[in-house]
């Protein structure tokens, strides 16, 4: 009886300090986004399956889901054959669904792995396997192929509203005036700018605050060029970076406003070298 007693009087005690709080729901404001709703999706081949699909329609219509992003857009369970032929048949299933369901398209045109991050620097790549680059010329017939394909079926007015972006693969050493990544960049840009220069045409993809000393990088040496993206790209995972002179180390931060604040370091980058991209898009997270 005495535990019993001792018990109740503690949980009174309890039930002093608590607070009921309400909520009006309905009463809210937007934060950072306006009304783009997107959902990174991963590999396309995910789309292939029905599950995925239903959960996809179930997210636009409790979310308001309207762009869908993926990768792996050239891989071999999608596309290419070993052989470097190559087939857009079970592209087309996934496209046609988008379309079908009034969803736009966020679509990764480099040769971006799908990889298990827990640090921007330390990941798990379930492939197990390094994607080689695509050779330049191979690259150029794929993409003017895949271009004019994507034009006949879904026509002009629909591919302007969807978004094509150029990873910055390790191999075509972004953070050089000579990298190969500006190359490959411009020719994908100009193939597509070829049907109409309202496809929106960007990257590349960078680590938000942790790869600050790289986007700098990046933005000086693309001010230079004839060529500029109609969108920036990056991702956003927390991490700040720091060096000891000959590497570099990710660190979480802790900063409770760290993507707004972020952001703008990277947009003040860009006005004070004169690199006025119209678009700064977070398309990961």
């Amino acid at each position: 009886i005495t535990f019993i007693e001792n018990d109740n009087a503690k949980q009174a005690r309890l039930d002093l300090n608590k607070k009921i709080i309400q909520a009006d729901a309905s009463n809210y404001t937007k934060k950072y986004v306006d009304d783009t709703r997107v959902i990174n999706i991963g590999s396309v081949y995910m789309l292939l399956q029905q599950e995925a699909q239903e959960q996809l329609l179930e997210l636009k219509d409790k979310l308001g889901i309207t762009h869908v992003r993926v990768w792996n857009v050239f891989a071999s369970n999608t596309c290419i054959r070993e052989n470097e032929t190559y087939s857009f048949h079970k592209l087309d299933n996934v496209l046609d669904f988008l379309v079908d369901n009034d969803i736009k398209l966020y679509m990764e045109l480099g040769q971006k792995p799908t990889l298990l991050m827990y640090a921007p620097e330390r990941y798990i790549n379930p492939d197990s396997k390094e994607i080689k680059l695509f050779e330049y010329d191979f690259y150029k017939k794929l993409i003017k192929d895949l271009s004019i394909h994507l034009v006949n079926r879904y026509g002009i007015e629909e591919i302007e509203k969807w978004y094509f972006e150029f990873w910055n693969k390790p191999l075509l050493k972004i953070g050089e005036e000579t990298g190969e990544y500006y190359r490959y960049f411009d020719l994908l840009y100009k193939t597509f700018k070829n049907i109409s220069q309202d496809i929106n045409i960007g990257g590349p993809g960078l680590v938000l605050g942790y790869e600050k000393a790289l986007a700098e990088k990046v933005f000086a040496i693309w001010k230079k060029r004839e060529i500029w993206p109609d969108f920036i790209s990056f991702g956003s995972f927390q991490y700040i970076s720091f060096t000891d002179g000959q590497f570099i180390y990710g660190k979480k931060s802790l900063d409770k406003d760290y993507v707004k604040n972020q952001v703008s370091v990277m947009k003040q980058s860009m006005a004070d070298i004169g690199f006025n991209v119209k678009e700064f898009h977070l398309d990961e997270w």
